[in-house]
């Protein structure tokens, strides 16, 4: 699961690139295909990476997906990558 992506996602926020933060988050979430999936969470990051989801939404205009993400982060689980779509793209 990509640091880099989860670092660079907090960026482009910051610089409101929310699509682009989006595309990171999802990254950040992948699991490299030479690492066994089976109860592999975001190790430990899911809910920062459902809050930052849930702020690339809302600046997108997408607020109940923000209020969606933001109550994801507080579940044991957190998000998949399932839950943001395609390359990141608000579903």
């Amino acid at each position: 699961m990509g640091q880099c992506s989860h670092a660079q996602s907090r960026e482009n926020a910051d610089a409101r690139r929310y699509r682009d933060t989006l595309a990171d988050l999802r990254a950040a979430l992948e699991v490299p295909a030479n690492i066994p999936k089976e109860n592999l969470t975001a190790a430990g990051r899911g809910a920062e990476i459902a809050y930052w989801t849930g702020v690339a939404s809302r600046g997108l205009g997408q607020h109940d997906r923000a209020r969606q993400f933001w109550e994801k982060g507080a579940m044991p689980a957190g998000p998949s990558p399932r839950d943001l779509g395609p390359r990141g793209r608000v579903a």
